[in-house]
């Protein structure tokens, strides 16, 4: 039986039903699209999704165990009326702010959060998150100002459907996109120069440095299996418009290898703040911001302190935090 599956990403398609498959002896539901699969083709090990598509009907294709959770979820998002509060599995970051779902690999990490605080926003209207994962940075961004419009791009399927998911319960789907794609085809997937404001929190570990873990989304999220710094810094140089802004957070051992990669494709960094655990201790974490374009200069800002020696929060964490 053939099923049709959508080529890039339609915000409607979540409540607007008009065709109907079984597969696997469960059914959904899913709107007429531009492309066709055959059971086949759409079970087969081999199949990999488009370069950009709806992820929603990736999953319900897949297997019988996401598809049960595909269903749950629309059926809570055309029964519940009690509005996004109410959605099971969802929290809020801090009180009155945005509602946000965790999964297993796919948590608010403090470097996230941390790189959400240190970016500048100011004049940026358009931005993008690359291996955006759960959608975190995003969210936090979009929570700061109505400015911005964000699109978060992550090859994992699973992140991928839950930064939708976290965007549309906070009913961000106006300001947001989320992609299923590959950061190293940036070129079919985007216009060159189309945004004005890049995040990453990529990969920390060059292939062969150390065990990568056995979990395809773990290892692609802490070693640079998907994708290579180099190409990280490719992708942000043709995307980034001359004077738009590149940020980063990175470890502190590869910062001398991430700045050649930088200025080997016309990103200049601007401003350096070093992240340390506790006072005293050696920096764990560093955040770049740079310019596409941009004049040498460097700012280093004082180092971002987490803990005191008494292992409590300090004042500053509190302050990211909301606490």
């Amino acid at each position: 039986m053939p099923c049709r599956l959508r080529r890039g990403i339609d915000r409607q398609c979540y409540s607007s039903f008009s065709n109907r498959t079984r597969f696997a002896g469960l059914r959904f539901e899913s709107r007429i699209a531009t492309s066709t699969l055959s059971e086949r083709e759409v079970f087969s090990p081999t199949y990999t999704p488009p370069a950009k598509m709806h992820l929603n009907y990736f999953f319900a294709l897949r297997g019988e165990k996401t598809l049960r959770g595909f269903l749950r979820f629309d059926l809570h998002r055309t029964t519940n009326k009690g509005g996004a509060a109410d959605m099971p599995g969802f929290e809020r970051l801090w009180e009155n702010g945005p509602l946000f779902a965790q999964a297993e690999h796919f948590r608010l990490s403090t470097d996230c959060v941390l790189l959400a605080d240190f970016v500048n926003t100011a004049g940026a209207v358009r931005g993008i998150d690359l291996g955006c994962a759960s959608g975190a940075i995003a969210l936090l961004l979009l929570a700061r100002t109505d400015k911005l419009h964000m699109t978060g791009l992550e090859i994992v399927p699973e992140a991928a459907s839950l930064a939708e998911e976290n965007m549309r319960a906070n009913a961000l789907e106006a300001r947001s996109d989320i992609v299923c794609g590959d950061i190293r085809r940036h070129r079919e997937l985007f216009k060159a120069g189309s945004v004005d404001l890049i995040v990453a929190n990529p990969p920390y570990f060059p292939v062969g440095s150390g065990k990568l873990s056995p979990d395809a989304a773990r290892a692609a999220a802490r070693g640079e299996t998907q994708c290579s710094m180099e190409e990280i810094c490719a992708a942000s140089a043709f995307l980034c418009r001359t004077g738009g802004s590149v940020n980063f957070v990175h470890k502190p051992e590869r910062l001398s290898e991430l700045f050649c990669c930088m200025t080997a494709h016309g990103i200049e960094p601007k401003r350096l703040r070093l992240v340390c655990h506790r006072e005293g201790a050696a920096p764990n974490l560093v955040l770049i911001e740079s310019r596409r374009g941009g004049n040498p200069g460097l700012k280093i800002e004082p180092t971002l302190i987490l803990r005191r020696p008494d292992g409590s929060e300090t004042d500053e964490v509190r302050r990211i935090y909301h606490r």
